[in-house]
């Protein structure tokens, strides 16, 4: 149909609405710049001087290449020992992904789109690579950092006072993972000085999975910083957490004031120190004086002693303080009268009441000499018969 000047190859991926179009004058071509592992839909038309007719379409797919690059890996979960990893197939597959190759310090191969690294150091930070393959070879990497679990920091950190030297801190508990277990919380308080300066730190270790501990011997009125970390156990290996520098995990705690400025909390503690100081002071004095006062009501009373003492010897030796004669007439003997009293002489001392009474009725005698209810001496003569008693009790 006239003279042959060329071909028109006319081709397009599967899928693709794009149309790709050359001319070549020879019966052979190499097309170019092709995706690896596409079908390509290739059509042939004749050219004379006017296009022919293209020739029924064929269906060729271009041979398989490396992959493209991993898409979208990320860690999906870490514990102390153990990071988990996920990813999707390449954009560009370029064949049939066979395997898929993960590396860190070691490395291993699935044919999963997920991974589970375990035996991983706690608290250390890995970069891991992952690359398809295919039967040509490995493909591009694609690379991501991780870092075993670390322990959470302690937060809701709260003190209460029980008295001048012990607090109750209390905290919320932390969530950890299942690799770990919580051994215990320590607790550090630092105390600050009054010009507002920090001190060296105390640490209190508190036992168990709790959330709140006892702190004793404490300073009374001393202005104290405290915070808490968590210490886990893994693999039989403890570990402490890190320690808040500030905010939301710490807790400023003074017991003389509320406020939050720390100048303030430490200028009411220094007044109320002076006035405890001067307290003491006071109570120092008092202590003294009645004990001096003590002393000197002993001493006294060692002298009342003594005195009473002397006079209780100057009483036995003079029987006669306190003198009552009465004489009965013999003409009140004969009718029965009662005797008569003629002379009365009395002299009292103290602690008393009877020295000596003498009466002398119808032929008796009776002496009596007494001090302080104790009987001295007695006698008794009735009618020529005497009767001597000389007790003390």
């Amino acid at each position: 149909n006239g003279i042959l000047r060329g071909y028109t190859i006319s081709y397009k991926a599967q899928g693709d609405s794009t149309l790709l179009t050359t001319f070549v004058t020879n019966a052979n071509v190499r097309l170019t710049s092709l995706k690896p592992y596409t079908v390509y839909i290739i059509t042939v038309m004749a050219r004379t001087k006017v296009d022919g007719t293209p020739s029924d379409p064929i269906n060729i797919s271009t041979a398989q290449d490396v992959p493209g690059p991993a898409q979208s890996l990320r860690v999906i979960k870490a514990t102390f020992k153990t990071i988990t990893l996920t990813w999707q197939p390449p954009l560009m597959p370029n064949g049939v992904i066979t395997q898929y190759q993960l590396a860190w310090n070691s490395s291993l191969t699935t044919n999963e789109r997920f991974a589970e690294v375990s035996g991983l150091n706690v608290f250390t930070t890995y970069t891991f690579n992952v690359t398809a393959w295919t039967v040509v070879g490995p493909g591009q990497s694609t690379a991501v950092q991780a870092t075993t679990a670390l322990i959470p920091n302690v937060t809701g950190v709260s003190v209460t006072p029980l008295n001048l030297k012990t607090v109750q801190v209390s905290w919320i508990r932390i969530d950890i993972p299942s690799d770990g277990t919580i051994v215990g919380y320590n607790v550090f308080y630092t105390p600050y000085n009054n010009k507002n300066r920090q001190l060296s730190g105390i640490s209190q270790f508190i036992i168990g999975d709790i959330t709140q501990g006892v702190i004793n011997d404490l300073i009374p009125l001393q202005l104290y910083q405290f915070s808490v970390a968590a210490v886990v156990s893994v693999a039989g290996q403890n570990y402490s957490g890190m320690l808040p520098l500030s905010g939301k995990n710490m807790v400023i705690y003074n017991p003389a004031s509320t406020t939050t400025d720390i100048s303030s909390v430490v200028l009411a503690s220094s007044l109320i120190a002076e006035l405890i100081g001067i307290l003491l002071v006071v109570v120092v004095v008092v202590l003294v004086v009645l004990l001096v006062r003590r002393k000197w009501l002993k001493w006294k009373s060692k002298l009342q002693i003594s005195g009473s003492s002397k006079r209780n010897d100057l009483a036995r030796e003079d029987t006669v303080l306190c003198t009552n004669f009465s004489y009965a007439m013999a003409e009140s003997q004969v009718n029965e009268q009662p005797a008569e009293t003629i002379y009365q002489e009395c002299h009292f001392i103290p602690m008393a009441e009877t020295c000596l009474s003498n009466t002398n009725q119808i032929g008796n005698v009776v002496i009596a000499n007494s001090q302080a209810d104790t009987v001295v001496y007695e006698e008794t003569n009735a009618i020529g018969e005497t009767h001597f008693n000389n007790s003390a009790t």
